[in-house]
């Protein structure tokens, strides 16, 4: 997956490579001394061929200028240009994809290029700036999506987290429907664990990102939020929701988002986050200049 990331004062060119996709072609011919052997020995030499490949691209991009991030079986690489200079950047995209396609090949490994695609993140005055809209992978020429999906975010080119928010909110109603038909089985105590199981842990999911998102499509989350509190305390939808939530301990929508970035910038300040979260952070504009990536 390439995604290119266009700000205010420039742009980012980020490609995602997924290590899953790469297809071992090539085989050893190996000894097994019995069944569990086998599996432990074939784990390890996965991982020592992931190991190699994954320093490989390291490397690789450091060369091309490329910035890397490695999160699980993901490598996601982006590089800053101009919207003007969009042709170069692609280019340099392409030399870097064909040297990686072929150091793997030297090593019986194969890109699956049905997997690739690339997304333009920025404002729509700087999109139409960009003169270059196509990436060549394996004499394919890749045209930008208009979403990606990172994990369990769906990221949109203006970074307003539309489709995100709709997807949120489709599963969200869809699980609030079937909760609502076994509500009179249920006693308060078991649909609370109920919804904090399929509701509010989907609104809290990556919730981070959608700071400071227009408020529409925060009052969007905040409904679904209200409709649970309403399915918990059976509610009409005229009562008012504001003493149902402080009864259940539940920050607003906004709140939460704001509280969970709170936390962990506490945690990271006092040496109780992960390594990878202390690590110094690159600043950006806020995101009313839709430079901001979170």
């Amino acid at each position: 997956m390439v995604w290119v990331e266009v700000c205010r004062h420039g742009c980012s060119l980020i490609w995602r490579i997924d290590n899953n996709v790469s297809r071992l072609v090539g085989c050893h011919q190996k000894r097994w001394t019995s069944s569990t052997d086998s599996h432990k020995d074939f784990a390890l030499e996965h991982l020592g061929l992931n190991s190699i490949q994954i320093k490989a691209l390291t490397k690789i991009a450091h060369r091309h200028n490329v910035n890397i991030h490695l999160y699980a079986d993901d490598t996601q690489l982006n590089t800053s240009f101009r919207p003007e200079d969009s042709k170069r950047a692609m280019e340099q995209l392409e030399l870097y994809i064909e040297e990686i396609r072929a150091r793997m090949g030297s090593h019986f490994l194969k890109l699956n290029d049905s997997k690739t695609e690339f997304l333009i993140f920025g404002t729509e005055q700087d999109i139409h700036r960009v003169s270059e809209w196509s990436v060549t992978v394996g004499g394919i020429a890749i045209l930008p999506s208009a979403t990606a999906r990172n994990i369990d975010a769906y990221l949109d080119r203006e970074m307003y987290m539309k489709c995100h928010i709709n997807n949120t909110t489709r599963t969200c109603y869809s699980q609030l429907r079937s909760l609502t038909q076994i509500r009179k089985y249920l006693s308060t105590e078991a649909i609370i664990k109920l919804c904090h199981a399929f509701i509010t842990s989907r609104l809290d999911n990556m919730n981070s990102i959608l700071f400071k998102i227009p408020d529409y499509q925060i009052q969007r989350l905040q409904n679904i939020q209200n409709n649970t509190a309403r399915l918990i305390n059976k509610l009409k939808k005229t009562d008012h929701i504001t003493p149902v939530l402080i009864d259940l301990h539940w920050l607003p929508v906004e709140q939460r988002i704001k509280f969970k970035i709170l936390l962990l910038v506490y945690k990271c300040l006092n040496d109780q986050a992960p390594p990878l979260s202390r690590k110094p952070a690159r600043t950006f504009p806020a995101r009313t200049s839709l430079s901001a990536l979170l």
